[in-house]
């Protein structure tokens, strides 16, 4: 969810309450931020022309409004305000989108839309992807009922299950790219891709083993049930 910071100052009155009667004013804003879906993060006071400041995240800006809303209506302020805080990552992205020539910024999010994905999401899969296959040449992706996923260009053939043969073979490039229908730099290809994404390539191969589990243990249930 996104962050707040909250600037406040406190009228004289107020000031003169909370030192004649000291209390967490963090009791009251949690519960208050808890209410509209959001988190107090910390609550501090400061010199200055603020006298202190609150972080705190919420679901949207209609949310964070309705809290400050809350407070004001005390009439314990003198002073309130709110500023949406961007993450690195947020600021980035603003900053690259603003680069992208106005042309390839629709054309990515007519995409975008047509495969039902949020713009930014899509266009960091489709520059990591860009930036993988300029480190591993003879590597394409390829979109799947489960996922994007790492394969040999030009060939029905996942990076996951190149691998499997490769090991099936005892690491003899020559024997599973026979076994394949592939050249032994094809097979290399996937072992360098292998060799940078292991954990990606791990999760391909367990999820197959896991379906042609859950398939088999489905056969023989079938099977059984046709005997009694």
């Amino acid at each position: 969810m996104p962050l707040y910071l909250i600037r406040f100052g406190y009228t004289p009155e107020e000031w003169a309450q909370t030192i004649k009667q000291p209390e967490d004013r963090r009791e009251v804003i949690g519960p208050l931020a808890q209410a509209i879906g959001g988190k107090l993060h910390g609550l501090w006071y400061a010199f200055g022309d603020h006298d202190g400041y609150a972080l705190a995240e919420a679901p949207d800006n209609t949310a964070i409004a309705s809290l400050v809303l809350a407070l004001t209506g005390g009439g314990k302020f003198r002073s309130l305000s709110t500023t949406v805080l961007l993450t690195v990552e947020e600021t980035l992205d603003t900053t690259i989108n603003t680069r992208v020539p106005r042309r390839l910024r629709q054309a990515l999010e007519q995409v975008a839309r047509e495969r039902r994905v949020n713009p930014l999401t899509f266009a960091r899969t489709l520059l990591d992807e860009g930036l993988r296959r300029e480190r591993h040449p003879g590597i394409v992706f390829r979109e799947g009922p489960v996922g994007r996923r790492a394969a040999i260009e030009g060939r029905r053939l996942d990076v996951w299950q190149v691998m499997e043969t490769l090991w099936a073979s005892d690491g003899n490039v020559e024997e599973a790219a026979d076994y394949l229908g592939l050249r032994p730099d094809q097979v290399r290809a996937a072992v360098g891709y292998y060799t940078e994404y292991p954990d990606e390539i791990d999760a391909w191969v367990r999820a197959n083993q896991e379906e042609a589990d859950r398939l088999r243990s489905q056969w023989e249930r079938e099977q059984a049930s046709l005997r009694r």
